[in-house]
């Protein structure tokens, strides 16, 4: 079952591809244009968080090493329940950060 909703999830999108005319390799990149979408939406989340938090400072340094992390180009959008794994976390991250009540020394 949890197969089967990770998959109809990311099928919707291809499926509108696919309505639209897109080939079958359109399609696929679709949908791993769809899964950049996401792990760009999260990440920024993430660096906004740790701006909001921390300052602007780490904020930067947050923001360089993701960009420089094989996640942000390779894992981000490969269609595996990890990558899910990876945006969750990132937004748990990004959620949980503001919450503290105390900020950086």
């Amino acid at each position: 079952l949890r197969s089967a909703l990770y998959i109809f999830d990311h099928a919707a999108f291809g499926w509108i591809a696919r309505v639209a005319g897109a080939s079958r390799p359109a399609v696929f990149y679709c949908i791993r244009l769809v899964l950049g979408a996401k792990s760009a939406g999260c990440e920024a989340m993430l660096v906004w968080s740790v701006r909001q938090s921390f300052g602007r400072a780490l904020a930067l340094w947050t923001w360089l090493f993701l960009i420089s992390s094989a996640g942000m180009f390779h894992a981000a959008v490969s269609y595996l329940p990890s990558s899910a794994a990876m945006y969750l976390v990132a937004l748990c991250w990004a959620f949980w950060a503001p919450s503290r009540e105390q900020p950086a020394a």
